[in-house]
């Protein structure tokens, strides 16, 4: 597929997604969260992360545990080996696939 394909798909889903998100804030005040709830569960549905162990590193600093879930702005939830629940906005998460073990 080439860049401007994937590119073109990629803002066509998004501006169908903002589109929703303006009608239903327009039409009944509060009514957005079902579409905003609609969007965090399709991209959360899509994350290979969830239920693994991974480590992210955030430049000299690395963090590790579970990912256990994302919030509603977006930030992934790890519960790291203390217990602790962590909220994670950036960094590079790396995991380990079940084959490699």
């Amino acid at each position: 597929m080439s860049r401007e394909a994937l590119i073109a798909h990629l803002l066509h889903a998004f501006e169908r997604y903002y589109l929703s998100l303006q009608e239903e804030e327009r039409s009944v005040a509060g009514s957005r969260l079902s579409i905003a709830h609609m969007i965090r569960e399709t991209w959360r549905g899509q994350l290979s992360t969830l239920g693994r162990t991974i480590q992210v590193r955030q430049g000299e600093r690395t963090l590790s545990g579970v990912a256990e879930d994302v919030d509603d702005g977006g930030a992934l939830l790890l519960r790291d080996h203390s217990g602790e629940l962590v909220s994670v906005s950036w960094g590079d998460v790396g995991y380990t696939l079940p084959d490699e073990q």
